[in-house]
């Protein structure tokens, strides 16, 4: 077994503990008794969404708006991380964000929060409940809390068996069953600023007109991100299109660095300091968008953009779950993607030019 194994059984075993030991001190039975007849009743609505993964909270958009529609005068509050909390930007489905940030003190200071607001409904997607979140739970004492395959916790009384092994916009149409309300239609949600999309206009009008490909370098893990030679081959092989990298600043500056010498001339990079609207609006307005990160995909389909994914061709219960909506074409990688060859990525995006 290797170190990145060993790593993760560690971590696995340590998650495991801790849960134990929330479970042991905070879960308490909430007596209250669900019908799908209360709905209509319902003030206050809470969203579990603290994990900081972009794209989950992308996904999450669509429950926010068909919740909102079904339930108009219900007020929709969101538990986010720092990050994914910017997602939420100009959303008119979504009142209230509480933003969820590491730390003992944080987490109470949260708990005592969440306890003033007295919601009716607790909404949680997690394969598996935290320490954390069994803490916040115990402490805002919703009417009601939703879990999937929460039969063993007793803070939970709404609940069902789920495989989780389906697309994910199927678990909201569960959820929303679960609630007696109406499957909620699929298709994500991204309000781009104005100023954001003003400059990615700007920016692609100064390059050679030509169709822009947007490329996204990063994945969450090294192993899931591409390198500069195949960025450097990628261009070679669209010698016809701009080629625009875009990511996380501080990534795209680094990679940029290293390409200081060398001369190619349908290579490009996100202008200087772009912020994560700045690059959801350069993938708005170019013609097609590659990606080997999940969170940018969600992105993109949200935009309804073409594109082309990469994923990893020996997780395919991941491509089941998180394959992209709308018109889009699937590479399969190795467990490096930095072995990926480029030729298969250029011929399915010559097909979208």
């Amino acid at each position: 077994m290797n170190l990145r194994a060993l790593n993760h059984k560690k971590n696995l075993y340590l998650r495991s503990l801790k849960l134990k030991m929330g479970k042991f001190l905070f879960d308490v039975q909430n007596k209250n008794y669900f019908t799908p007849s209360q709905v209509t009743s319902f003030k206050k609505i809470l969203f579990l969404r603290n994990d900081n993964k972009i794209g989950d909270m992308i996904v999450s958009t669509l429950a926010f708006r068909e919740l909102k529609k079904q339930l108009p005068a219900v007020q929709i509050s969101v538990l986010a991380g720092p990050n994914s909390a910017q997602i939420l930007q100009g959303n008119p489905y979504v009142d209230r964000v509480f933003v969820y940030k590491k730390g003992l003190q944080q987490l109470f200071r949260l708990g005592r929060l969440l306890k003033q607001e007295h919601f009716d409904l607790y909404i949680d997607l997690d394969k598996l409940p935290s320490a954390q979140t069994l803490y916040l739970l115990s402490r805002m004492q919703p009417r009601f809390a939703f879990g999937f395959n929460r039969q063993q916790y007793r803070l939970y009384n709404i609940t069902m068996s789920f495989a989780f092994d389906v697309h994910i916009t199927q678990w909201y149409s569960y959820v929303f069953g679960a609630l007696g309300l109406q499957a909620p239609a699929a298709g994500y949600d991204l309000f781009l600023p104005e100023d954001s999309i003003r400059r990615a206009e700007e920016f692609l009008g100064r390059l050679p007109r030509r169709p822009n490909i947007i490329v996204n370098m990063f994945g969450a893990s090294r192993y899931r991100c591409l390198c500069d030679g195949q960025i450097k081959a990628f261009a070679g092989l669209m010698p016809n299109c701009n080629v625009v990298v875009v990511g996380e600043a501080r990534r795209v500056e680094t990679f940029k660095n290293s390409f200081h010498h060398q001369n190619i001339s349908n290579l490009f990079w996100q202008p200087k300091n772009s912020t994560l609207f700045d690059v959801f609006a350069l993938i708005s307005a170019g013609d097609v968008f590659l990606s080997p990160d999940t969170g940018l995909v969600h992105a993109a389909s949200a935009l309804g953009k073409k594109q082309v994914c990469i994923y990893k061709s020996s997780d395919l219960a991941n491509q089941q779950v998180w394959a992209p909506l709308g018109p889009s074409a699937i590479i399969q990688a190795p467990d490096s993607f930095a072995d990926l060859d480029m030729h298969p990525v250029a011929d399915e995006i010559k097909k979208y030019i």
